[in-house]
């Protein structure tokens, strides 16, 4: 960046990895198209589907009426289940994350995990065992693409101990992602409690999340969704490097926000 500012060409270029862009013309451009989309849409309602409607053959129009309705009958009753069945999933959660059984705490965070990963076309695999460096047994979910594997340990009481991204060129490591993902998934009680067992009884003292904790799932889907875009980026071009050009222009856009100030 030290030198671009006496060559504009080389500035643009590298602003916009793909080459210069014309924003006035892809605006004029978009409006064009999107006028064009509505001509047709407009000339077939005015047109052919007004036609059917109006003709004098009743029993098309009346099938053809019958259809719609059925569509849209079709289309509310699915819009009922599917906000039943988010609702359900949803309180499934809540009453996962709230519960005090260390085991259930963990299951909840690789599920809900797995489940985003698995959404966003992303593979997931889970391995379960013990460590030297943990006295709890440890689970290792790893999720995997063709260019970024990221791999989440953690224990059975379902506390975060590592999140590490992986690229297929190690020029893209940047432990700034492993901090960011990994607080996305922290406690944000930060501690665990020490449960004390009853009188009288054998079992051993337990430790527990606190009744509030709770995770900001909703940055860690955002994020995990930025990577899984590029890495659809990836496959379809091959031979462009988007993670890179993605950071290039992101070092560009704050040098030039700071020469600007």
């Amino acid at each position: 960046m030290g030198q671009t500012n006496n060559n504009p060409t080389r500035l643009t270029n590298e602003l916009h990895p793909l080459g210069p862009v014309q924003v006035g013309t892809l605006q004029r451009d978009y409006k064009e198209k999107i006028a064009a989309i509505r001509g047709i849409c407009l000339s077939f309602a005015q047109g052919p589907l007004q036609q059917s409607l109006n003709s004098g053959d009743s029993s098309s129009a009346a099938g053809f009426r019958k259809y719609s309705s059925l569509l849209k009958e079709e289309t509310t009753l699915d819009e009922a289940v599917h906000s039943v069945k988010s609702s359900l999933k949803q309180c499934q959660k809540t009453l996962s994350a709230a519960s005090q059984d260390c085991s259930i705490k963990s299951d909840h965070l690789i599920n809900t995990v797995r489940d985003m990963a698995t959404e966003m076309g992303l593979e997931c695999y889970l391995e379960t065992g013990s460590r030297p460096d943990c006295p709890l047994p440890v689970s290792t979910l790893t999720i995997g693409g063709t260019i970024i594997v990221i791999d989440i340990d953690v224990d059975n009481t379902g506390a975060i101990l590592r999140v590490k991204v992986s690229y297929s060129s190690d020029i893209h490591q940047d432990e700034r992602v492993d901090r960011l993902l990994a607080h996305n998934l922290q406690c944000r009680c930060s501690k665990l409690l020490q449960t004390v067992p009853e009188k009288g009884k054998a079992s051993e003292g337990k430790l527990a999340h606190l009744p509030d904790c709770s995770r900001n799932f909703d940055a860690f889907s955002k994020n995990m969704k930025a990577m899984a875009t590029l890495e659809g980026f990836a496959k379809k071009y091959p031979d462009i490097d988007f993670f890179h050009n993605v950071q290039s222009m992101d070092v560009d856009l704050k040098e030039l926000s700071k020469r600007e100030m």
